[in-house]
């Protein structure tokens, strides 16, 4: 990561209030890329499948760590029971 001096912070953002780049960021124009825009949610992060599948791996390994914790002589030391 960059270390910013206060000089070249202030230097970038007069650069950037200059340029505004954030005024041509309008998005997809054409209806292909409006379509291809929004699938982008499917490519970057978990879709349904792989969120519903990633939750059965978690309730797996809950039930495997209850049983464990049955099985143990001693309760936990840091005073959960459940």
């Amino acid at each position: 990561m960059r270390n910013w001096t206060p000089e070249a912070r202030a230097k970038q953002a007069a650069l950037c209030r200059r340029h505004r780049p954030w005024a041509k960021s309008t998005g997809p124009r054409s209806e292909t890329g409006k379509a291809a825009a929004s699938q982008n949610a499917r490519k970057h992060s978990l879709g349904r499948r792989e969120l519903r599948e990633f939750r059965a791996v978690l309730r797996l390994q809950r039930n495997f760590l209850r049983a464990f914790m049955e099985t143990m002589p001693h309760p936990p030391q840091n005073g959960r029971t459940n």
